[in-house]
């Protein structure tokens, strides 16, 4: 006889298996890798999902719900087989669950366009959260490809590559990330490093840190230049021989007449 109380235990395990049939992945996904290509300057993108079973779906095929990666905006392009028959679906925007009905392959294609992965933090900066953790115990794996070359932090840690001035960001845990993308002067997170330069009149120094670069300017002591003038005398006016004779004779003259006026 059931009683109460193992009534209201089967309630909840119906419930509880009904939610996991929503929102939950297959129990026989094999792998998933999902592949992203994403512009955070015009915040849209594009979303490949390659989801592999452990066994072949038969003939008589299956009803699956797949949940899509966090953001905004999803429209479904495409459902495909291992043959690139295309697949019926139905996407449900608000529970962010992808219905398929599948049958005689062992691996399905999703090929979606998603916006605001990230938000505009600042000049350059973007962040966003990337929630994998609804890939539990499933092998996982995710490729963020952003055109350009952005610093990245991220936590917990991933792996960042650059190729063809395109930033590569590699995630392979089944967690919840939260990434940070930002342009700096070297394009990597620069290093602490000190270089000093002369300029006259003023001496800079120019100190750069992951942080902050911060640029200072000390006067040199100033230098006086004193000027002195000297003047040269401008050369006598020359005196023939004849004005000079002249002025004896005259000079003679006068010496005896005032003679001659003293003795009388």
């Amino acid at each position: 006889m059931i009683t109460e109380k193992t009534s209201v235990i089967l309630i909840l395990l119906a419930v509880s298996i009904s939610i996991l049939a929503v929102y939950g992945v297959p129990e026989n996904v094999q792998s998933i890798e999902i592949y992203v290509a994403y512009d955070p300057v015009i915040g849209e993108g594009s979303v490949y999902e390659k989801i592999v079973f452990d066994q072949y779906i038969s003939d008589n095929g299956v009803v699956l719900d797949i949940p899509l990666i966090n953001g905004s905006g999803i429209t479904v392009i495409n459902v495909t087989g291992d043959n690139g028959e295309i697949f019926p679906y139905s996407y449900d925007s608000k529970n962010n669950v992808l219905t398929i009905y599948v049958n005689n392959t062992q691996t399905i294609n999703i090929y979606y366009m998603v916006a605001d992965l990230m938000d505009e933090i600042g000049p350059d900066a973007y962040s966003g959260v990337i929630d994998l953790s609804i890939y539990q115990d499933i092998p996982v794996s995710m490729t963020i490809e952003l055109p350009g070359k952005y610093s990245v932090d991220s936590e917990p840690d991933v792996e960042t590559q650059y190729s063809d001035n395109t930033t590569v960001i590699k995630l392979d845990e089944s967690t919840i990330y939260v990434i940070t993308v930002y342009v700096s002067p070297e394009t990597f997170i620069p290093t602490k490093t000190t270089t000093a330069y002369t300029a006259s009149p003023t001496t800079t120094s120019t100190t750069t840190t992951s942080a902050a670069i911060t640029q200072t300017s000390t006067p040199t002591p100033g230098i006086t230049v004193s000027s002195r003038t000297t003047t040269t005398p401008a050369p006598a006016p020359s005196i023939s021989p004849v004005i000079i004779g002249l002025i004896v004779i005259i000079a003679v003259i006068v010496i005896v007449v005032v003679v001659f006026a003293l003795r009388r």
